[in-house]
Order: C-alpha cells, then sequence, then structure tokens
C-alpha cells in the first residue's frame, strides 16, 4: 500500500506538519517553501497527516502554497500503513507528532521541530542530533535561566514560539542528513 506514495527513482520526503495541538505547529508558508525547495532539488515530497479536518485543512493549505503539486497521503492510511511509509522514505519533517516518533522507530531520519517542550526529553529519540530548536532561548527568556536548572517537563507559555524556527535551519539539516 505505501509503495504508491514512494517515487524509487528518486529520494522521498514526508512532511508531517501537524501535532497534537496547534500551537506547536510549523508555519503553512514555511513548509510549503521547505517543500519547494526540496522539489526543486528532484526530490518527491509526500505530505502526510491524520483524516482530522485541522490536519487535512493544514495540508490543503500548505499544498496551495506549493509551485508543484506534492504527493497527498494525508488521511489515507492507518498507522502501520503510515509506519510502513516512513519506512521507505528518505527524510521525515515533523514537529513533536506519531510521525516523528514512528520514523526513529523506523530507522528513519527525522528532523523535529520544536519550540515548546524541551527536545532533549521528547525528541525523536535516535534523531536528537537533527532536532532544529528554539527551545533553549525561549526557556532563557521566559525562565531566565537554561533548561537545565529547570524541571524536566517544562513547558514554555509563549505566543508563536513556533515562527523563530527558520526555513534555512530546516534545509541546513536537509542537506546535512544528505536529502539533497
Amino acid at each position: 500500500y505505501a509503495k504508491q506514495f514512494i517515487d524509487p527513482t528518486r529520494k522521498n520526503l514526508i512532511i508531517s506538519p501537524c501535532s497534537s495541538k496547534a500551537e506547536k505547529d510549523w508555519l503553512v508558508e514555511r513548509y510549503a517553501e521547505v517543500a519547494n525547495i526540496a522539489h526543486q532539488h528532484n526530490v518527491n515530497v509526500i505530505f502526510c497527516s491524520s483524516p482530522a479536518k485541522r490536519e487535512l485543512e493544514m495540508v490543503k493549505k500548505i499544498t496551495a502554497l506549493c509551485d508543484f503539486e506534492p504527493v497527498d497521503a494525508s488521511g489515507k492510511t492507518s498507522l502501520k500503513q503510515l509506519a510502513a511509509l516512513i519506512h521507505q522514505a528518505n527524510l521525515v519533517i515533523s514537529p513533536d507528532s506519531g510521525p516523528a516518533h514512528i520514523a526513529t522507530t523506523q530507522g528513519t531520519p527525522v528532523i523535529g521541530l520544536y519550540a515548546y517542550h524541551n527536545p532533549l526529553r521528547t525528541a525523536p529519540y535516535h534523531n536528537l542530533d537533527n532536532v532544529v530548536s528554539v527551545y533553549e532561548e525561549n526557556v532563557q527568556k521566559e525562565q531566565g535561566k537554561p533548561s537545565s536548572e529547570l524541571p524536566w517537563a517544562t513547558k514554555l507559555k509563549g505566543k508563536n514560539l513556533m515562527a523563530e524556527i527558520q526555513v534555512e535551519q530546516v534545509v541546513a539539516q536537509m542537506r546535512a542528513l544528505n536529502l539533497f
């Protein structure tokens, strides 16, 4: 089932843009920009999400901003099928979400996007070096001390913290992971 979304002639990137809470989602236009950059490097871009209305709408907004027609697997996979799809991909980009954690269990590199939770606590455990995070900078602003001096589960409360993650940071990780 999962093979229908994969292009065996080139690298495959899965973007799973939604977390369990909208505040932990990255910006629509930035996901589209990353997708466009990957496409310009001949990468097959696949979007996935749950069948939840909010997630399907977000993927629709992102793909509307793409300069090409990405593969849309949103709401079309069971968890087992999603795991199979992720297993066949070269890279996953996602905020703190189920697909990010599935990727690490499948041995698929994942770039986790973090702002509200300490990625040392909640990021995919095999991919901590790939995380793009603004957590530490914001914990300093919000709490006045480093995360190492705070309770392990400290969650930040600022608004729009995910907006501080820049496209260039994600693209640098994509390059470091040899996506292109």
